[in-house]
């Protein structure tokens, strides 16, 4: 059996078929975007008439706006402007001082709340400080592997079981919600860590990880993606909710070392690479990127040179 759907084209009249499965997988996928729809709205008249606005209050403006608010939340565009609120003019009060690394400090990053600050260090450890007081609350040790695993020359691909790392740590990525702690380094190892219990997860390395070492790690706003930058000219995109956990894909682009890169909360990155003198803007789900070259010849500057020479 077919439904026949008519419609206009052109001011002539069109008769369609169509089957009646695909039909009805219409009808139950538009029924669970309204449904989803409907509990997003009651959440949202919730959040507004707790404690801040009576129910008779609560009207199409409100939820409007609480709408635009999470739309551009969601996009990255939301301005705050903050500055007002802070006294620049008198000098810090206090200032926190540590002591807890044997080499030199490599990263650190601090959680949004403000509660906790980890740093990493050259001896590969990692240490958990509580900001409000400057007291150590946990520490993630570098891993010390049989001497039988570092033949070759450091070519044999990272174990992925062990749990941790075993050289420098370079960089450090705290997820929005302070609960997953990414870390990587000179070891090509990426490491996912229980920020709050201070226990290794998971470990990415081989195939699923660099094939160099692990120069940069950022969390996209607001989710548990994850992308990874190397000296091997790539970028890696994870997903590391707990029902995935895993690798997603791989970006390539760069003609040299990646040294840094960022993310707000859209489907996008941005990098740049060393001897390359680029700076690149990905769009993940497009597969795209945008490339902005430096350090180039203007030959109008030289001419303006020369002349002045003479």
């Amino acid at each position: 059996m077919a439904v026949i759907l008519t419609t206009w084209i052109c001011g002539r009249r069109r008769l369609t078929r169509v089957p009646v499965e695909k039909r009805t997988r219409m009808r139950h996928l538009l029924k669970k975007r309204l449904r989803l729809a409907q509990l997003y709205l009651d959440s949202v008249k919730t959040g507004l008439a707790d404690g801040e606005f009576d129910a008779a209050e609560i009207d199409k403006e409100l939820v409007s706006a609480r709408l635009k608010q999470d739309v551009l939340e969601h996009s990255g565009k939301v301005h705050l402007f903050i500055a007002d609120s802070f006294d620049f003019t008198q000098p810090p009060t206090s200032v926190l001082h540590t002591r807890g690394h044997r080499l030199s400090v490599t990263a650190a990053v601090a959680s949004e709340s403000g509660q906790h600050l980890f740093t990493s260090g050259k001896e590969g450890h990692i240490i958990k400080w509580h900001l409000s007081t400057g007291k150590k609350v946990s520490s993630f040790f570098k891993v010390r592997t049989p001497s039988s695993d570092r033949k070759g020359k450091g070519k044999a691909a990272p174990d992925p079981t062990v749990k941790g790392h075993t050289d420098e740590i370079l960089s450090l990525a705290l997820s929005g919600d302070g609960k997953l702690l990414a870390s990587a380094g000179r070891d090509r190892r990426l490491c996912v860590w229980d920020a709050e219990k201070g226990e290794w997860i998971k470990s990415f390395s081989g195939h699923l990880g660099h094939k160099d070492a692990i120069s940069t790690v950022a969390f996209r706003k607001g989710t548990t993606d994850l992308y990874s930058g190397s000296f091997d000219r790539t970028l890696k995109v994870y997903d590391l909710s707990p029902s995935v956990m895993g690798y997603v894909e791989t970006l390539f682009g760069h003609q040299d070392h990646v040294l840094s890169l960022d993310a707000l909360r859209g489907d996008t990155c941005i990098s740049v690479g060393g001897r390359d003198k680029t700076a690149r803007y990905w769009k993940i789900v497009d597969e795209t990127q945008l490339v902005f070259r430096g350090g180039g010849r203007s030959r109008i500057r030289e001419v303006l040179g020369w002349s002045s020479c003479r």
